[in-house]
């Protein structure tokens, strides 16, 4: 069945026919997976069978604007009860995962396997298969898929890069590096400072998070900090959150002041 609207209201209609086979009366409706579809009646949403019976009792906050909508996959929803509560539940609308409480909870599907990215309330995120059996534990932070892996920040802030099963086949992985020049106290012809590159370089592991590289390649650091200036050709200004700063030398130590 596919989604249709008169104007004012959703329903559904038999794709290949066009026939009405559940009438206009819903303020949203999203797409039928797994046998039943999410729609929503002013501010609650719940799931409907194939001849518009509700399929259980519960009821849930309405899907994110843009969003996918609550889509099942292989026997399993995402849903939420308000802003930052999250849960997984089966098509007979039971928890799984105890209950609720998530942060976040968002779906992969990548080398022919669905996978749960779950967000702890800490923002720590975890990796469940689609079974629900645990593929990485709740210990990590900013995981990405691909068509060739998952790439994910431990506990330390060393960004790796592990296979579907949640094993390392890389110890290290990073998106881009950078330069880190620092002001002398020469100026040239125009009277404009001159900067001179340091002996390391600054290696990012995603958009928010860098970390300190020596002029081989060596990661020296973890990707913790926010940002790193260069003062000298061997002392570097490294960024952590809440407007804390560390100094550190060329080896990556830190430099008591």
């Amino acid at each position: 069945m596919a989604v249709f609207s008169d104007g004012k209201k959703r329903g559904y209609i038999n794709r290949f026919t066009g026939e009405i086979q559940i009438p206009a009366e819903y303020d949203h409706a999203w797409i039928f997976s797994d046998g039943v579809a999410c729609v929503q009646k002013s501010n609650v949403a719940f799931f409907i069978d194939h001849n518009g019976n509700p399929v259980c009792n519960k009821q849930f906050a309405p899907p994110l604007a843009k969003s996918e909508g609550y889509v099942f996959h292989k026997g399993y929803c995402a849903v939420s009860l308000k802003e930052n509560d999250w849960g997984l539940i089966d098509k007979n609308g039971e928890w799984q995962l105890d209950g609720c409480g998530y942060q976040n909870i968002r779906s992969e599907y990548h080398a022919g396997r669905y996978y749960w990215v779950i967000t702890a309330q800490t923002g720590q995120d975890g990796v469940l298969n689609e079974i629900l059996g645990r593929t990485m534990e709740m210990w990590y932070s900013n995981i990405d898929f691909d068509e060739t892996g998952i790439y994910a920040t431990d506990s330390q802030g060393w960004r790796k890069k592990y296979d579907f099963d949640g094993k390392v086949i890389e110890d290290f992985v990073m998106t881009d590096v950078g330069t880190l020049a620092y002001d002398t106290d020469e100026r040239d012809k125009n009277g404009e400072t001159i900067t001179k590159p340091s002996r390391c370089w600054a290696y990012f592991a995603d958009d928010n998070h860098c970390g300190l590289m020596s002029d081989d390649g060596k990661p020296l650091t973890p990707a913790i900090y926010t940002g790193i200036e260069a003062l000298s050709p061997n002392r570097f200004l490294c960024h952590l959150a809440w407007n804390e700063k560390v100094m550190l030398d060329e080896q990556g130590r830190k430099v008591e002041k």
